[in-house]
């Protein structure tokens, strides 16, 4: 009976942006929470299934920070989020270099 329920929560889970397909992404996703904790909408969080979670499909700005910071390839940089890490990181270096 738990393993029904915890089928069906996997099923209707959100994978974060540029997730592995579903087999895949069980096998690499360590729970690490590093992804969870760089979000800066604070959409990814920790199933109870110890997987990358992403809470609705809205509000996502695609910054692929997640994907920046997965080490164990779970989160894959999309193209949008290409672009979003980009402006990011070109943020920051105009930030640094106005001091």
């Amino acid at each position: 009976m738990l393993a029904d329920q915890e089928n069906r929560y996997r099923a209707a889970a959100l994978r974060p942006p540029g997730a592995a397909p579903a087999p895949a992404f069980a096998e690499l996703c360590t729970g690490c929470g590093d992804c969870t904790e760089i979000c800066p909408s604070g959409l990814l969080y920790l199933g109870p299934d110890m997987l990358a979670r992403l809470r609705t499909a809205k509000g996502c700005g695609e910054c692929g920070l997640c994907a920046d910071v997965c080490s164990h390839g779970a989160i894959e940089l999309t193209p949008g989020m290409r672009v979003g890490l980009r402006k990011i990181l070109a943020d920051e270096r105009r930030s640094a270099t106005s001091f």
